[in-house]
């Protein structure tokens, strides 16, 4: 039975009518400012300085999934060969460039160019290279540089040692540079220790894997101060 005319027909709440359009349509400018699952509006968190700052660092995973990583120095640019996946194919983590990789071989060359370093004639150890980015930065402003990793991975770094001689047209690198197997806590007298400068890039995972044979591998790269604890270490293991 329909109401007398007289009575009018019920009004929409104010809550209603914002979600209406005059049409009696759902007004999608305000649908669209609801998550995805219907709930209240998201208020976005962080104030813009804190979201440029996280801008700014998305360079750094890049090239994660690429075959290269694109090294780009003030004089010259060079292309590092990659294998993406490198653990699933029985090459470790060291067959890409990692994150600390990316910031430490900037950071050489800022070194390099403001003076606070210079590189030239430097015998330079890069510990854990993988790839060999950091140690080739290293060596392309003109230090003495050995590349070590585990042995799965070497016939990358050597391939990168090649590619890199010819992509910077400095045929000396090839000759500055070596390439061994070293597993940390082994001798390091065989690889030319001690080292003027060691570079350490992501080489452990924290929790994953112990710290102690880093420290052990850093005392027996070092000069002579630290190599003399070395001894000391040696003697107390052959007891």
């Amino acid at each position: 039975m329909l109401p007398p005319p007289s009575i009018p027909p019920p009004s929409l709440t104010s809550k209603a009518q914002s979600g209406l359009t005059g049409s009696g349509k759902k007004n999608p400018q305000k649908e669209g400012k609801r998550n995805k699952t219907g709930g209240k509006r998201v208020k976005k968190v962080g104030s813009r300085r804190l979201q440029q700052k996280i801008n700014a660092l998305k360079w750094r995973g890049r090239y994660t999934m690429s075959e290269f990583y694109p090294v780009k120095l003030k004089e010259k640019t060079f292309n590092l060969s990659q294998t993406v996946c490198g653990e699933r194919k029985g090459l470790g983590t060291g067959s890409t460039v990692w994150e600390g990789g990316q910031i430490l071989l900037k950071f050489i060359e800022h070194l390099h160019l403001t003076g606070k370093q210079d590189f030239r004639g430097k015998n330079v150890i890069d510990l854990g290279s993988g790839t060999g980015a950091v140690g080739l930065v290293a060596a392309v402003l003109g230090a003495n540089v050995t590349l070590t990793d585990q042995k799965q991975v070497l016939h990358l770094t050597r391939h990168n040692v090649k590619q890199t001689a010819e992509q910077t047209k400095d045929p000396t690198i090839v000759k500055r540079v070596s390439v061994h197997e070293y597993n940390w806590g082994e001798s390091a007298v065989s690889i030319g220790a001690p080292f003027d400068i060691v570079l350490v890039a992501d080489c452990i995972v924290p929790k994953l894997y112990p710290m102690t044979p880093l420290v052990d591998a850093l005392l027996r790269l070092s000069y002579y101060p630290c190599r003399k604890a070395c001894k000391v270490v040696d003697a107390i293991l052959a007891k």
